[in-house]
């Protein structure tokens, strides 16, 4: 069994030993075929089930069930309590089970993971969505033996104008471009001079390490400077790389560039397409 979302996770994911996938006779490769079942119908069925808050054994049953009732499919939309404007609320439920894979409230960045068959290892961190697009919930439901994921991609350009593509990326270095912004060395007799940073006595190795988090790519401390420092980085949520390079350089001063080491690693980058 594996869980949905190497970050976010799941709220409920079982196996049922002994399942066989009994849909197999009704189910085709092709998946045009994937229109054939009602998708109001069979969101209604998902949402119902979910909606009784069903753990462990009785919910993969209830799941199961949900996913027999109609025939193989594929299938996304915009979760439906999300308010124009605002992210919708709540956790993320799901479950994968030999029948199939169904996810209701999931972010895009999970959604792309299953749809493009990223490994479940793959950093969400080198997922990166659209801006305006990272806190939109979305629900899915693949109960097709082959094919699924491609008519989730195609229902994620159809539907969404969603498109993503495979990219290398270099690690990078980070160096000091301006020692005027925001980093200010941090003092023990400072007193309180440091209270209002949100990141006091900080060393550069410890920034490059949250920057790598941050960027997906390894950085490296090439800053020469020595000891801590006191800072405040605001990212807007959802911010691209490019967003944060651009941050990081106005905030503190520092400017991220690609290493000449030749390493590279890869990304999902999803586009909006028209």
């Amino acid at each position: 069994m594996k869980a949905l979302g190497a970050t976010f996770g799941l709220v409920l994911c079982c196996l049922l030993s002994g399942c066989s996938r009994d849909t197999t006779s009704k189910a085709t490769a092709n998946p045009e075929a994937a229109a054939s079942a009602n998708p109001e119908k069979v969101w209604e069925q998902y949402s119902d089930v979910f909606g009784q808050d069903l753990r462990g054994q009785e919910g993969a049953e209830a799941v199961t069930q949900a996913m027999t009732n109609h025939p193989p499919t594929a299938l996304i939309r915009l979760s439906p309590v999300q308010r124009p404007g605002r992210s919708v609320s709540g956790r993320m439920q799901g479950m994968r089970l030999p029948q199939g894979t169904v996810s209701m409230g999931a972010f895009l960045g999970q959604v792309l993971r299953y749809a493009y068959e990223l490994d479940p290892q793959f950093p969400q961190n080198r997922i990166v969505v659209p801006a305006d697009m990272a806190a939109t919930r979305y629900d899915y439901i693949d109960t097709m033996p082959r094919g699924g994921r491609e008519v989730l991609r195609r229902a994620l350009r159809a539907q969404f104008g969603v498109v993503a593509r495979r990219e290398m990326r270099k690690n990078m270095v980070v160096t000091v471009k301006n020692r005027d912004a925001g980093l200010h060395k941090h003092s023990e007799a400072g007193g309180d001079s440091a209270a209002g940073f949100r990141s006091q006595n900080v060393t550069m190795g410890e920034v490059a390490n949250r920057l790598s988090k941050l960027m997906g790519v390894e950085v490296t401390d090439k800053t020469q400077l020595a000891g801590g420092y006191d800072f405040t980085l605001n990212l807007r949520p959802g911010s691209t790389p490019d967003e944060m390079k651009t941050a990081i350089l106005d905030q503190l001063g520092l400017q991220l560039t690609p290493a000449e080491d030749g390493q590279q690693v890869e990304f999902l980058i999803a586009d909006k397409v028209e």
